[in-house]
């Protein structure tokens, strides 16, 4: 809230990450019977991260996509080398957001017009900042009924 978020960077193992999130995450995809895909490139190196708060975003990724996706489906959690950096994403299959909202969604209290989340509007521009501070990069790929796909990179 204040914007002074306390880092605690050190080497971080992305198969830590992605296990302890999904774990996280696990009881609401039951509840709407999702399967979560794990799609991890091997021997990846350590990135440089603050593990808890890059688990915290995760996380927020992960439920969100829970969240917009219809019972019975799925959501893929991709983690793969992209040059000196690690890209990590999670990809759902629900409504997707309109065009006109995807540069918005990163910013404190919007909510996308007509979505049920019942969140605050805070997570995504709290994971901006997180990732921003990491030195990485967070970005949205969203098609109206095809899904969404939010990512971010951090350098190893």
């Amino acid at each position: 809230e204040t914007g002074n978020i306390q880092l605690n960077i050190r080497p971080v193992h992305s198969e830590q990450l992605v296990t302890q999130a999904i774990e996280a995450a696990h009881s609401l995809a039951l509840e709407k019977n999702i399967t979560i895909e794990k799609n991890m490139a091997e021997n990846l190196p350590a990135i440089k991260a603050d593990a808890d708060k890059t688990t915290w975003v995760l996380i927020n990724f992960l439920t969100n996509a829970l969240r917009y996706s219809a019972q019975d489906s799925r959501v893929i959690v991709s983690v793969q080398p992209k040059g000196n950096s690690i890209s990590f994403s999670v990809q759902d299959f629900g409504k997707g957001i309109e065009p006109k909202y995807q540069t918005k969604v990163f910013e404190k209290f919007f909510q996308v017009p007509g979505s049920q989340s019942g969140g605050s509007g805070m997570g995504l521009a709290i994971s901006k900042e997180i990732i921003e501070k990491e030195g990485g990069k967070i970005t949205l790929q969203s098609e109206p009924g095809k899904g969404s796909i939010f990512s971010f990179e951090l350098s190893v």
